[in-house]
């Protein structure tokens, strides 16, 4: 049994068929699912850090940039960099940036 998670926007091909999600859901098929990448958009690896494991709350944050071309495993798009990491903004988790591959 192969499962995948789509988000909105994704696509994905089924025994030549192209399923495009509206939403997000799961497919579970006894065929193999292949993904099409979504142009401009990269999903991120599975991370167990959280920003509240590097970072208490209080004092002054590190100035960051917005991102809109890498994608948490959450789904969500939005994202923030800064010289050191890069973290999610819904589910808070973190990368290093040397761990962000574009």
């Amino acid at each position: 049994m192969h499962t995948f998670k789509l988000f909105a926007g994704d696509s994905a091909l089924i025994l030549g068929a192209r399923i495009t999600a509206d939403r997000t859901v799961t497919l579970r098929s006894d065929m193999p699912i292949q993904r099409l990448p979504t142009p401009g958009l990269f999903d991120l690896p599975e991370t167990d850090l959280r920003i509240a494991d590097l970072w208490s709350r209080g004092g002054r944050r590190v100035p960051m940039t917005f991102r809109q071309d890498l994608r948490c495993p959450c789904g969500s798009a939005y994202t923030r960099q800064s010289a050191t990491h890069l973290s999610c903004q819904h589910w808070g988790r973190v990368w290093a940036n040397e761990e962000v591959s574009p």
